[in-house]
Parts: structure tokens; C-alpha cells; sequence
């Protein structure tokens, strides 16, 4: 039997589970791009750092790992966010290759806790054009928007998608434990001190070292 799951549907139960409520005009003003910077974001800081083994478990050990490259389409539906990707390989899992679509969406990976408060699991929003690794269940087909919804490993504490174009991330000293978006807006991870984001790094470095043969060539950052 075809899972029929609509993203409003399957981001309504995202939003329940996470104890999310939000109105359609807070909505539409995490929409606005000026008001995204106000947003404030959590780092990941120095006593979270033997966090990053557990992590590393986590996303290896997930049903299903895709590359994908980031598309400019994305928007907030009830407090939740939805980004348009493209699919280019299943790197772990399967997936009904015949029946996806070439319009995927992802939803998990973010979403909101307030009005002024962006919980974005310590990493930055998929950027249009670069790819992608991402941990997931399973895919589900919604079948009456004709596109395919990519669930996310909502298991993890964070780092559930990495960029495996580039690799530009920089230490904020503004704040202690949080600092707006717009100071962030350029970094893929958020951190306050270097020896923490060398550690992040490393986490990074050594899952592209363990999944680097299954990769697009070129995409990976040397």
C-alpha cells in the first residue's frame, strides 16, 4: 500500500510532536528575509563537545542517507520549515526510485520554537545550489502535490545535514549562549569558541572521510 502523506500533513505532526504553535502570520513573517536575521540561534558550545561521538553514531547509523543539492525554494508552514532539494544519490537506504519525484522537499531538519527563537539544530539552513549530506528515516511520497517529502533523523541532537561543497564556518563572540541569526547568517555551524569549532571540523571531516567514496566526485570539499 503507497503511503499517501501530505507535507502539510506530515509538518503537522511535526509541529504537534515538537509542541510547536504557531499562526499564519508568524509565519509569514519568518518568511520575511529581514526578520530571519533577528531570529536568535543557539551555539553549540564547549560543554556540549563530548556530545559529538553520540552524534557521529547517530547520523552513520541512520535509515537512510541521501546527497542532495539545495534549492532557493523554502518557506515556513506552521512554524515548520520546508526546503526544496534535488536528489542526486542514495548513499545508505533505498528509496522507491521509481516513484519519487524530481521535486523533493525536506522537513525535520529546523523549525521554530517561538516568535523570535530559530531552533536550526546548531547548523545553517541548506543553501541553494550546494550539496548536501543528509540523515533521514525514509522518504514519503505525497503523491498529491506530485513531489517527494524527505523525513529527517529528528533523533539527533543537531548536525543532521552537512555541506559537503564547502566548508566555511567561523567562531561568533557575540553572545554567550545564543546571537541573532544575521551574525551567523555565512557560518554552516554555530559555536563561540575555536577550540569547539575545530572539534565540529573534525566531526565533519571524519564523516565525509567514512562516506567519501559514496559521494558526487567534486563535491566534497578537499
Amino acid at each position: 500500500m503507497k503511503l499517501k502523506i501530505s507535507i502539510i500533513s506530515l509538518i503537522c505532526l511535526i509541529a504537534v510532536v515538537a509542541g510547536i504553535v504557531a499562526h499564519n502570520a508568524r509565519s509569514d513573517a519568518l518568511n520575511d528575509e529581514k526578520n530571519a536575521g533577528e531570529q536568535v540561534v543557539s551555539f553549540f558550545r564547549k560543554d556540549y563537545q563530548p556530545l559529538l561521538e553520540e552524534v557521529r553514531e547517530e547520523a552513520l547509523g541512520s535509515k537512510l542517507i541521501l546527497e542532495v543539492k539545495g534549492r532557493k525554494n523554502r518557506k515556513f508552514v506552521h512554524g515548520a520549515l520546508v526546503q526544496e532539494v534535488e536528489l542526486i544519490r542514495v548513499v545508505k537506504g533505498k528509496i522507491n526510485t521509481k516513484d519519487y519525484h524530481q521535486k523533493m522537499y525536506v522537513v525535520g531538519d529546523v523549525w521554530v520554537e517561538s516568535r523570535n527563537n530559530a531552533g536550526m539544530g546548531f547548523t545553517n539552513y541548506i543553501k541553494n545550489g550546494d550539496n548536501y549530506i543528509l540523515f533521514a528515516n525514509k522518504v514519503y511520497e505525497d503523491y498529491e502535490n506530485k513531489c517527494s517529502v524527505i523525513d529527517m533523523n529528528r533523533d539527533m541532537i543537531g548536525f543532521n545535514r552537512l555541506n559537503v561543497s564547502e566548508n566555511k564556518s567561523y567562531v561568533c563572540k557575540k553572545g554567550k549562549k545564543h546571537t541573532k541569526y544575521k551574525n551567523v547568517r555565512d557560518s554552516e555551524f554555530f559555536c563561540n569558541d575555536e577550540k569547539t569549532l575545530k572539534k565540529i571540523l573534525e566531526f565533519k571531516q571524519g564523516i565525509i572521510d567514512t562516506l567519501h567514496d559514496y559521494l558526487e566526485p567534486g563535491s566534497f570539499y578537499e
